[in-house]
């Protein structure tokens, strides 16, 4: 039955992983030959993470390393919701508004913004935010 709760195992990270708006991917090459050994890389799926660009890599270590990581996320959420410090829907709301954000530069500049870590492509905060915007970081 090892067989079978390894599949279950996985499906169920799988599915965590979805929930919190992450894929998984190959990890990068620098972390194969420097750490080496079986890795996954974590990224954010399409808009669901609006606060990250496309490609930046949320977690990158073995599956076991990021099953641990997953239940850390989670009962940190789980704590914020306990002490009403955040809940899924203010969540849902910020999200929304950094896409909304998002949208109306993208309108303005004419250029796709993507996240708050584009200065990795040549773009700065301040290109990206203008001068009569608060920068939210």
């Amino acid at each position: 039955m090892s067989g079978f709760n390894t599949i279950k195992v996985i499906r169920e990270f799988e599915q965590a992983v979805a929930d919190l708006g992450l894929e998984i991917t190959e990890t990068h090459q620098w972390y194969k030959e420097n750490v080496g050994g079986d890795a996954i890389r974590l990224r954010p799926k399409d808009d669901h993470l609006p606060h990250y660009s496309r490609d930046a890599s949320i977690f990158e270590g073995s599956i076991e390393e990021c099953i641990h990581w997953i239940r850390g996320i989670q009962w940190a959420r789980g704590y914020d919701v306990m002490i009403k410090a955040c809940t899924p829907k203010k969540r849902g709301e910020q999200e929304q508004k950094e896409r909304n954000r998002q949208l109306m530069r993208s309108i303005k500049t004419g250029q796709k913004i993507e996240g708050k870590m584009n200065s990795i492509y040549g773009i700065t905060t301040e290109q990206m935010y203008g001068d009569d915007e608060e920068v939210p970081f």
